[in-house]
Order: structure tokens, then C-alpha cells, then sequence
């Protein structure tokens, strides 16, 4: 297992250039979007650094390399344990990064936002992205790279959408600002820590449920 964690590294390690253009992304996001940068901001660093991991996985698949890697002493559960970790390991990693990016330039801006309210957006889309990337390494796993580079077109595509017109409606309409302020107010007064526990709740079913379903891995 240490060996699998070793290889792991080395492979993320070589990415470093992909990590400091991600980070500048993400920066950028927020000079320009201000507030709804965060959201912005957070879906590229997650989902960047999340798909560079991913891609440890496919170096695994290509030439029947996982085969080979079975016959050491790994199981495939615990191939399977370890790759859900790291993909954890990513995404916390990369939270906290921007976390630390984002209140540091809540004060250099002077946004509105309080602090606990701006953690709680990035977490709540941190488990967002994890609940995305958790069915796609599940399905990856399984079927292989792919039919899951199908199904991770097909996600990507809906939350491109999803990003692309919440931003644009608050841009470009009236109503667009009202209705995020509103949505930040009502996180902040109620909804808060439910949806963390819901996204939280659902976040430990693709845990468990991912790591069974692949467990027959395609090699």
C-alpha cells in the first residue's frame, strides 16, 4: 500500500504546473465575479486537481498496468479503498487552500460575507464536487477510462451549464443579484449547516456505495 501511495505522489507531484495555474484560476475568479467568485473559484480548483487525480487511475488501466499491480500484495479492495482516499485527500486539500485563499482576499476587498459563511460555501461545494467525482471514480473503476470520460463529459457539461447561468444571471439580469443574496441570506440564517449535513450524509453513502460498486475492477 505504501508503494500505491508512492507512485500516487510522484505522478501528482509532476502536475505542480497544473496546481499553480488552477490556483491563479481561481484567484482571477474572484477579482472578477467578486462574492460569486467563490463558487467559480472552488469548481476549478476542485474539480482540476480532482481530475489530475483521476488521471492516476487511467496511468493504471493503460497497458493493463492494474493487472500487473494486482498480483502484488494488494487487494482490490483496498485498491479501491486507496483511491477513494486520495480523491478525498485531493479535494480537502484543495478546500482548504482556497478557503485560505478566499479570506484572505475577503479582507483585501472588504466583502460583506462573514467568515463562517464563506467556509460554509466552500465545504458545502467541496461535498458537491466530491458527491460528482465519487460516482465518476466508482464508474471509472468498473467500466474503465473510457466509458467514464463519457459520463464525466456529460457531468461536466451539466454543472458548466448550471455555473455558467448562475453567473450570467447575475451579471446580466436584475433579478440575478437579488436572488443570490437572498440565497446567501438564507444559508447564512437557516439552511447552513443542514445542507452540509445533507450533502455530508450523501457524501458517506458515495463513499461506502462507490467502493462497493467498483470493486470488480476492469482491467
Amino acid at each position: 500500500m505504501k508503494g500505491l501511495w508512492l507512485k500516487d505522489w510522484l505522478l501528482l507531484k509532476a502536475q505542480w504546473l497544473a496546481a499553480v495555474i488552477t490556483g491563479v484560476l481561481a484567484w482571477g475568479a474572484m477579482l472578477v465575479f467578486r462574492q460569486t467568485g467563490i463558487v467559480v473559484g472552488m469548481g476549478i480548483a476542485s474539480l482540476t486537481m480532482s481530475l489530475v487525480m483521476l488521471a492516476t487511475v487511467s496511468a493504471d488501466q493503460a497497458s493493463h498496468g492494474l493487472s500487473f499491480i494486482l498480483t502484488l500484495p494488494i487487494t482490490a479492495r483496498q485498491y479501491v479503498a486507496q483511491k477513494f482516499a486520495l480523491l478525498l485527500a485531493v479535494i480537502g486539500t484543495t478546500t482548504l487552500a482556497m478557503m485560505a485563499l478566499a479570506l484572505g482576499y475577503r479582507v483585501y476587498a472588504h466583502w460583506a460575507l462573514a467568515p463562517s459563511t464563506l467556509l460554509g460555501i466552500c465545504g458545502s461545494l467541496a461535498l458537491v464536487i466530491f458527491l460528482i467525482l465519487g460516482v465518476t471514480l466508482s464508474y471509472q473503476l468498473r467500466y474503465g477510462a473510457e466509458r467514464a470520460q463519457v459520463a464525466m463529459s456529460l457531468l461536466g457539461g451539466v454543472v458548466a451549464l448550471l455555473i455558467g447561468g448562475g453567473i450570467a444571471a447575475v451579471r446580466y439580469t436584475t433579478w440575478g443579484p437579488k436572488m443570490w443574496a437572498r440565497l446567501l441570506s438564507d444559508y447564512t440564517t437557516h439552511g447552513g449547516l443542514t445542507v452540509v449535513a445533507v450533502l455530508g450524509l450523501l457524501a458517506v453513502i458515495v463513499w461506502l456505495g462507490g467502493r462497493h460498486f467498483a470493486r470488480p475492477l476492469a482491467q
